[in-house]
């Protein structure tokens, strides 16, 4: 019989790529033969050796229409030439989401609010909730959209419909892009669906709860959510 070991804690800190590993890597992500030499150049300069800025960037590439997949291979159009690069793995991220279809882009920030993992049914009631101009009845197709695009990916069928955000990243990206008001705004409909589809299991969501209704400037229920937390935190202290 082999033998089992156990590893706790281990960490492994993996080093930026260099600048022929980036090279390579980013050929082997897409093969364009046509790639002008400067936007290569570019593009692994700002990399900083970071293989998911590489990923993100030809994406951007391929949302924009800068390079197309013809005939069976990819090749840069002659719009490559004015492409934008942004300097950082935040810019890419950002630019991909503020490209997408407005009501597409409201599902993805509305999951950003929730949380990185995200609750289908949370985020269906939050979209549901919103003023008419704001609402998304159907969330499906979006969701789907956001799949496709690989910024979220289905996480778990059972007990709920889950999903959660490829990277933290690319929440952060999507949240960063909502002005503060429409914030506040979205993390009270966020504690209002959580109250209300979980109302059996408030203890559960206290942590969660004090969260959005704090950065809601609910200070009365940020609070209240934050007592019942430590007191949950407390009893489960003791007995251990």
């Amino acid at each position: 019989a082999g033998a089992q070991i156990a590893v706790r804690d281990l960490r492994i800190d993996l080093e930026p790529l260099g600048a022929a590993q980036s090279r390579a890597l980013l050929g082997n992500l897409l093969s364009i033969d046509n790639l002008p030499e400067d936007v290569r150049a570019r593009i692994v300069e700002r990399s900083d050796g970071n293989p998911f800025y590489l990923e993100e960037v030809l994406r951007s590439l391929i949302d924009c229409g800068q390079v197309v997949h013809e005939d069976g291979k990819w090749r840069a159009t002659r719009a490559i030439v004015n492409a934008n690069i942004p300097e950082t793995l935040a810019g890419v991220l950002s630019a991909r989401i503020d490209r997408l279809p407005d009501a597409t882009k409201r599902v993805a920030q509305t999951a950003a609010v929730i949380g990185r993992v995200f609750m289908h049914r949370v985020l269906e009631t939050v979209c549901h909730a919103a003023a008419p101009p704001e609402r998304v009845d159907h969330i499906e197709p979006h969701l789907g959209t956001l799949a496709l695009e690989q910024i979220v990916r289905e996480r778990a069928r059972v007990p709920e419909r889950e999903y959660a955000f490829k990277h933290a990243l690319t929440c952060e990206a999507a949240y960063g892009l909502l002005l503060r008001a429409r914030r506040r705004e979205l993390h009270v409909r966020a504690g209002l669906a959580l109250e209300a589809l979980f109302a059996d299991r408030g203890d559960e969501f206290a942590p969660v709860l004090a969260h959005h209704f704090a950065e809601a400037d609910d200070a009365k229920r940020a609070l209240d959510y934050s007592r019942r937390a430590a007191d949950n935190a407390r009893k489960l202290y003791a007995l251990l």
